[in-house]
């Protein structure tokens, strides 16, 4: 078949086939001297496709035991520790 006509079997574009058989993922057979006489086989075609179809992957189950707690500092807390302000509200002395 032709590159039209294996893309409208695949539901893609031509220039995606184009871009299989430019990158040897798909086999093609040129009949002449331009990239319009290519040719493709069924076998060829439907081989590709099972090869570029999703498969779904296996995701690791965890455990909710596994999953920390956020800490549970406030937010005043942590602007305290950015601004260096100690517990009596004083800021702490520059290292020099």
């Amino acid at each position: 078949m032709t590159v039209a006509e294996a893309a409208e079997q695949s539901a893609c574009s031509a220039k995606t086939i184009r871009r299989a058989i430019d990158g040897g993922q798909l086999a093609a057979v040129r009949l002449g001297q331009s990239a319009k006489s290519d040719r493709i086989h069924r076998e060829d075609l439907e081989a590709w496709w099972n090869q570029c179809r999703l498969r779904p992957v296996a995701a690791p189950r965890i455990s909710i035991r596994d999953i920390r707690p956020p800490p549970l500092d406030t937010a005043e807390a942590r602007l305290e520790k950015r601004l260096g302000i100690g517990a009596n509200g004083k800021t702490a002395p520059r290292r020099r």
